[in-house]
């Protein structure tokens, strides 16, 4: 049975854990640097980080916001060992439990067979693919980081024609500390 036990910095162990498993889960520039994410775990009320225990052992990492009318699943990977045994599918349903609190995560355009993959595990959860354009704002943006293609996908009571503005504005906003989309051509670093 999967179980999810919220994280802090002071919990080195296990931050030490979430810590690698998001390095070796993401690319670099689709998650903040470690010294930002620790603040966040100690200073943001709205920001709950957990790693995800199988057997009372760590199994991986979900980490979401919990705003108004919904929450954001911004990080959720389980180690590469441990995929394929269902841990993932029993942590966002342990997540999902709550039905009057709609989920919503971004995921890759569904243009990789690995992306296709990613989509149709959360469409088999419930989750509902949002086809509306959305640019990932960069986590790191001193460096040469650009917006990122992606798409929204939520489960839950939200209506992409409906609430896709608010939850876009939201995340802008909250999460990557963006007012608005910024187009490629206007951020660019000063040569």
């Amino acid at each position: 049975m999967a179980t999810l036990q919220r994280v802090t910095a002071r919990d080195s162990r296990q931050y030490a854990y979430m810590e690698r498993l998001m390095a070796g889960s993401f690319p670099r520039e689709e998650y903040r640097p470690p010294v930002v994410l620790r603040l966040f775990i100690e200073t943001k009320a709205d920001f709950h980080a957990h790693v995800i225990l199988h057997g009372g052992q760590p199994a991986g990492l979900l980490n979401y916001w919990s705003f108004q009318g919904f929450r954001y699943i911004e990080h959720f990977a389980i180690a590469p060992r441990l995929r394929g045994r269902g841990i993932g599918t029993e942590a966002l349903k342990q997540l999902c439990s709550t039905p009057d609190e709609p989920i919503v995560l971004e995921v890759e355009m569904p243009e990789t067979e690995i992306a296709r993959r990613r989509v149709d595990f959360y469409h088999r959860l419930g989750f509902t693919l949002w086809d509306k354009p959305y640019m990932q704002p960069p986590y790191r943006p001193k460096e040469e980081s650009r917006y990122l293609p992606m798409r929204l996908m939520a489960w839950g009571a939200l209506d992409s024609g409906k609430d896709y503005e608010r939850v876009k504005n939201t995340l802008y906003k909250e999460v990557y500390n963006v007012a608005t989309f910024i187009p490629p051509a206007l951020h660019c670093p000063s040569p």
